[in-house]
């Protein structure tokens, strides 16, 4: 009777644990595809328009940051994406730069969420913006690769040449080199270069994300520059930050 007992006690123990480990897994899957924004007590909570696309939707990104950036003067902030209905991976590079441009966060910490969209939560995801920002989630030790930033007066082809390798070879299956994209690359490094800001060093960022199905690769370009949102009216900073971000 006594050996019954204990054998039932630690079937519903057993029951009970795997249970609890399933719904723990439930969990941590809705946040990650489908995420419910958890507001900071002190953060101020933005939220990202509908369609999250600097290219196509100039006007409304360029708002969205002017509202992060304005938050980032009080407070903490807080990045709601999850009611995105359009996404083009070059919104997400740009907000990538601007949260490390110090000029920009004004030394705050801005936290975010995954759009509710599980195509575009998927995007999100391979672009490599988690590993830059973290993320309580496990990532492949080669993740982010498809990203490089740099700080200095310097025209590295070697960052674009390892963009372009990493590109081609996820669409080809083979890495090969393109002229016409290096000779881009490398003149707007040089732009960039040449537009230093005047503490001597300058900031950008570049990225290329790659639509395996489709076969397409779309690079971004950011030149981070220094004040622009201080120094700048809405229509010249429009103007600017389409120059500055490249995709094709």
């Amino acid at each position: 009777m006594k050996k019954l007992y204990l054998e039932s006690s630690m079937k519903r123990h057993l029951l009970k644990k795997s249970k609890r480990a399933l719904r723990r897994r439930t969990i941590k899957n809705r946040e990650f595809l489908q995420p419910t924004p958890r507001y900071r007590k002190n953060a101020i909570t933005v939220h990202a328009p509908k369609n999250f696309s600097f290219i196509k939707f100039p006007e409304e990104y360029i708002e969205f940051l002017q509202r992060v950036y304005e938050a980032t003067k009080k407070k903490d902030v807080f990045i709601n994406v999850s009611k995105i209905e359009f996404l083009t991976t070059d919104a997400i590079y740009t907000l990538l730069c601007k949260i490390y441009d110090v000029e920009f966060n004004h030394n705050r910490n801005i936290q975010g969420n995954f759009p509710k969209n599980k195509d575009f939560a998927k995007i999100w995801i391979e672009s490599g913006f988690p590993k830059y920002v973290g993320t309580r989630f496990s990532l492949p030790s080669n993740f982010g690769e498809n990203i490089w930033n740099h700080w200095s007066q310097e025209v590295k082809a070697a960052y674009s040449d390892s963009l372009i390798r990493y590109a081609t070879e996820a669409i080809f299956g083979t890495p090969k080199y393109c002229k016409g994209i290096q000779r881009t690359y490398v003149e707007l490094m040089s732009n960039t270069v040449q537009h230093a800001a005047e503490t001597g060093h300058n900031t950008w960022w570049t990225a290329v994300y790659c639509d395996r199905i489709n076969k397409i690769a779309h690079y971004t370009f950011v030149d981070g520059g220094v004040g622009i949102f201080e120094s700048s009216r809405m229509l010249t900073l429009k103007t600017a930050m389409q120059k500055a971000s490249l995709l094709f």
